[in-house]
């Protein structure tokens, strides 16, 4: 960050006092409580202020002192809830850990602190506890909220008489303007100039904010810290209606590695207007040394009407390290010593920005004796990340599926890969799950997990089968229930079939396009099914993983009408299903349950286990794009112009006009000057350049040579327009010389101008040229 000479003195200064004071001077000294109040609104959601503790000696929060911060309304009452656990953080060397407790019952309104580790570098520690997100009841008073801060030492206070602060300033119906953050791209740590997202506050009404108001933006850390964070440059703002511009928070302007800047309203919105929104842009951010997890911004206003509210106080605009969570689309049963067989796709969800360009990712079989039966494939099926291929890189092992980013996304991408199948050989054991890695090379930002995507068949299970993909979603293959012999269908009980995801929403589950037809192969096992239905209404069906709610037409019912005596062999024909709209193609669509009771009800017999059925990729899935076609040859010559004895030439990137490449000389009577004129290739292609330049003027003699020295006179071609250069490579450049004298019988103040003029061999459109004037001194 910045550095601060001031404080580095201060620093110096303290080391002595430290030397010269014993450290039982501070020991009756309290430790200080401090906090910032945040606008919350009666009945919603929204961050509190972080709350501070400071030392007042080295080491005074002892190891194992349990420090409990219980949050209030205005009149002491016990509303405000903790939605999700706090951070804590200290400095020199003082570190805690947090909890979320109730002072009665399950209210959630303490945050209860233990010190891990006393403060002992040097300095007094302070104990920083943010991420405070609470919930406020809606009978809860208006006002500033209580925080009561004790701990069991009495080193801050008693419980029985607590330090209060307040970190919230609770409102009712007033109304208050919405402050929120457009994006939350992943952001390195350690980086530069990161883009983090747009932030907006939008006005409840108009003139909500009046010329004058001043709204002030600071940058805080995952842990609450201003240390870590800072800007790399001034970001950008604007007001709809209003007109406003951004200061830096110490000064008029903002700094490199200030931990924060101020948007101030220069003019209000005019009375014939609408409501207007702020809108701050270009935030872009170093991270010195940022902990994982998200940016916070905190917008307070601090020059203004009492009653201008900002809610909620802080949004979070970035998120350091990126972040991405992989989950599997489905648990099927393989078997061993069987190869190309369909399982679980994977769903890599990734916070926009997190994957890098160039950057990979991969995802690595963690079972022994399992193996890629081909390259899996990788399909973005939201957002706007793009892959070098969708068609994955296998190690010599078959073991490790690797893709490589192209370009970084600007928002929420989501990454089906599918469709995976393995091999399996004779090693894994039955029951054992087969985990896969997904993990991000450097860079990446990638949150590596394990997920398992199958399980090796289980023994004494009874297994549902596909015998087929579908072809159409409509038209799936036969399902085969084959028992085991110490897993048989009962008599009363059931075989039930659920359709993928069958508690969701109807986009996000299959459900029976019609009664399939079921059939016993063996009808000497003894096995005697009734008549199939499909649910109507919503059902509970007993899995070997749990209870689920089915909902309507998601589950085929068979009935058990007598048990088996021996092993039976089931073929489920005629299926077909509707797949809505959210399945992801290549996941698998069904599972089969066996229950004690009808239904689905009772006690599960053999396990919930997939069936080998999946919704059709579609064409195209999976497929590399073609490579869009080159864009156009770049033709154009760029001239330039210099005396022989000026310090540089006129002209640079400027084509088709004189203004900027024109250079005027005096030249006394009898005398000559020599003019430089560079051809230099602008375009993408090597390209050959016709030159034509003025000659004789009244009053002169002018001459043209070939190149920047040399004797080559090419006067006649260039007054024709027939020269041509030789071909002149991207980037490079040729010359010639204009010799321009002064005839001694000119008249004095006689002046003269030529322009000289490039054209493109390959096209004939592109030209440039360049003008020199003369007058007779």
């Amino acid at each position: 960050m910045r550095p601060r000479r001031g404080v580095q003195l201060l620093l110096v200064v303290a080391t002595f006092a430290l030397a010269a004071i014993p450290a039982p001077a501070w020991a009756s000294t309290p430790a200080t409580v401090t906090a910032e109040s945040f606008t919350v609104v009666q009945g919603g959601t929204a961050p509190l202020g972080d709350v501070a503790i400071e030392e007042s000696a080295i080491g005074q929060l002892t190891v194992s002192d349990v420090v409990t911060v219980r949050f209030s309304d205005a009149a002491n009452a016990s509303t405000f809830h903790l939605m999700t656990q706090p951070a804590v953080s200290g400095t020199f060397g003082l570190a805690a850990t947090v909890a979320v407790a109730s002072s009665s019952g399950s209210l959630h309104d303490e945050a209860v602190i233990t010190i891990t580790t006393a403060s002992s570098s040097g300095f007094p520690g302070v104990l920083t506890l943010t991420g405070l997100s609470a919930a406020f009841d809606g009978g809860g008073a208006s006002g500033a909220n209580i925080v009561h801060v004790s701990d069991a030492g009495s080193f801050i206070a008693s419980s029985g008489s607590p330090v209060t602060v307040s970190d919230a300033n609770a409102v009712g119906t007033s109304p208050v303007a919405t402050f929120a953050s457009k994006s939350t791209p992943g952001i390195d740590a350690t980086g530069t100039t990161m883009l983090a997202g747009d932030l907006t506050i939008t006005e409840p009404a108009k003139v909500f904010f009046q010329a004058g108001d001043v709204v002030s933006f600071t940058i805080r850390d995952s842990l609450g810290s201003r240390d870590t964070v800072g800007l790399a440059s001034p970001p950008s703002a604007s007001g709809g209606g209003m007109v406003v511009h951004v200061e830096g928070l110490n000064g008029s302007t903002v700094e490199t590695n200030d931990t924060g800047f101020k948007v101030v309203v220069d003019t209000q919105d005019a009375p014939n207007g609408s409501a207007s929104v702020i809108r701050v842009s270009n935030i872009q951010l170093n991270t010195v040394d940022a902990p994982a997890g998200p940016v916070s911004v905190v917008a307070q206003v601090t020059t203004g009407a009492a009653s201008e509210y900002l809610y909620p106080s802080r949004a979070r605009n970035a998120l350091v390290g990126g972040g991405t969570s992989t989950s599997s689309l489905g648990l099927p049963v393989v078997a061993s010593n069987t190869a190309a067989q369909p399982v679980g796709n994977l769903s890599i969800s990734e916070i926009g920005g997190t994957l890098k360009p160039s950057t990979t990712f991969s995802i690595a079989i963690q079972e022994a004796g399992v193996t890629f039966s081909s390259a899996p494939l990788a399909e973005i099926t939201s957002g706007d990340l793009t892959l070098v291929s969708k068609t994955a890189t296998l190690d010599v092992t078959n073991t490790v599926a690797t893709w490589t980013v192209a370009t970084t996304s600007t928002e929420p991408t989501t990454i089906v890969i599918a469709p995976i199948t393995y091999d399996v050989g004779a090693g894994p054991a039955a029951g054992d799950p087969v985990d896969v890695l997904a993990s991000g090379g450097g860079g990446s930002s990638f949150t590596t997990e394990t997920v398992t995507n199958a399980v090796i068949q289980p023994g004494s299970t009874t297994l549902f089968t596909g015998a087929s993909t579908p072809d159409t979603p409509s038209t799936a293959g036969d399902i085969v229930y084959q028992e085991d012999a110490g897993a048989r269908a009962l008599t009363g009980g059931s075989i039930v079939l659920l359709g993928e995801g069958a508690g969701k929403l109807l986009a996000y589950r299959a459900t029976w396009a019609q009664i399939p037809t079921v059939t016993v192969d063996n009808p000497g096992s003894g096995l005697v099914l009734g008549t199939p239905t499909i649910n109507t209404t919503s059902i509970s069906v007993i899995t070997s993983t749990g209870t689920v709610t089915a909902r309507a037409e998601s589950a085929l019912m068979i009935p058990v009408t007598t048990g088996s005596t021996t092993p039976a062999h089931v073929t489920i024909s005629n299926v077909s299903y509707t797949v809505g709209g959210a399945i992801p193609p290549g996941a698998l669509v069904t599972t089969g349950a066996v229950t004690s009771g009808a239904n689905g009800t009772g006690a599960s017999v053999a396990g919930n286990q997939f069936v080998d059925a999946t919704n059709p990729l579609p064409p195209g899935w999976g497929i590399d794009p073609p490579p869009p076609p080159p864009p156009p040859p770049v033709y154009q010559p760029d001239l330039q112009v210099k005396l022989e004895t000026g310090p540089t030439f006129l002209g640079d990137g400027v084509y088709g006009t004189t203004t900027g490449q024109t250079v005027s000389t005096p030249i006394g009577k009898g005398k000559a000057v020599t003019v430089v004129i560079e051809i230099q290739n602008d375009g993408d292609h090597a390209d050959t350049f016709t030159l034509q330049g003025d000659g004789g003027r009244t009053g002169f003699v002018v001459k043209y040579f070939d190149a920047d020295v040399g004797t080559t006179d090419i006067t006649t071609p260039i007054e024709t327009g027939a020269f041509v250069t030789a071909s002149v490579d991207p980037g490079n450049v040729v010359f010639v010389r204009l010799w321009i004298k002064a005839k001694k019988t000119a008249l004095s103040g006689t002046r003269g101008a030529w322009t000289i003029t490039a054209s493109s061999v390959a096209d004939g459109t592109k030209s440039d040229l360049v003008k020199v004037k003369a007058k007779v001194g």
